[in-house]
This record gives C-alpha cells, structure tokens and sequence, in this order.
C-alpha cells in the first residue's frame, strides 16, 4: 500500500476542477488542501480520508474515501447544494490523470450540508470512494480515467 496514491488523487482532481471552467467560476478558482482563514467563499477543500488495501495477488490497489468540503458564506445550504452537484456533475465525465496510478472506479458515497456553530457560513461534505492501482513502473507511470 502506498499514500502516493492519495497525493496522486488530490492532485488529479484539484488540476481538472481548476481546469473545467463552471467548477473553477463557481469555486472562484478555489480549491486548497485545507480551509485557509484568508480564502474566498464560496471555496472547495479537501477534508477527511480513509485509505485501504485493497491489492490483489498480482496488482497493488487502494481504496480510498475522501471528503470534498464546499464552504459557502450565503444564507442556508442552497449554495452548497449546488456547488455539490456541479461537482458530482463534473467528476462524472472528468478524465482524471494520476501520475503513477491508474483510477478504477469513483463513485459518490454521501453528502450532508450544515450550517456551522457560529452561523457564519455553510459547510458541504461531498464523500467519494475511489479505487487506484499502482501502474508498473509505479510513479514513473501515468493513466487516464
């Protein structure tokens, strides 16, 4: 098992959302690692990840489930809804490229909308699971989706 494959999976959603352009208007061009305090809503970050072996007696594979947060400032979850469904949309028909790795298979799990504690802004939890196998060559390898 290697976490490359995650790091290679952020990396290849990140650069086809920014590089789609309804996803990068609706995020204005906004999709970190992590929520920085100085960021523009509304914005996508990745959230928590679950990784698991998922390797066969002759392919190394990983299945991993990671969240998309989607941060809104407007009033409700509205903008939150459909920001997740354009991503959905989006990741549907995207052709992800993972350096090293090879995407078998990424589908939608869950998504809950909330507005947080302090009433300041809407939080969207978009749950993937997504399944990667190691190419031969690993790293040095590329593949599409």
């Amino acid at each position: 098992m290697s976490v490359r494959a995650e790091l290679a999976l952020r990396r290849a959603i990140r650069s086809a959302a920014l590089k789609d352009a309804a996803v990068a208007a609706a995020t204005n061009a906004s999709f970190y690692d992590g929520a920085p305090r100085d960021a523009v809503f509304p914005f996508v970050s990745f959230g928590d990840v679950s990784l698991r072996d998922w390797s066969t007696g002759s392919d190394r594979g990983l299945e991993h489930q990671l969240t998309l947060e989607i941060w809104s400032l407007q009033p409700g979850n509205g903008e939150a809804l459909k920001l997740a469904d354009l991503l959905l949309t989006f990741l549907r028909s995207a052709t992800l490229s993972l350096q090293g790795f090879q995407l078998i298979d990424l589908r939608f799990l869950s998504f809950e909308a909330r507005r947080e504690s302090n009433g300041r802004f809407a939080k969207g939890r978009l749950r993937l699971r997504a399944v990667t196998e190691e190419l031969p060559g690993g790293e040095n390898g590329g593949a599409t989706r």
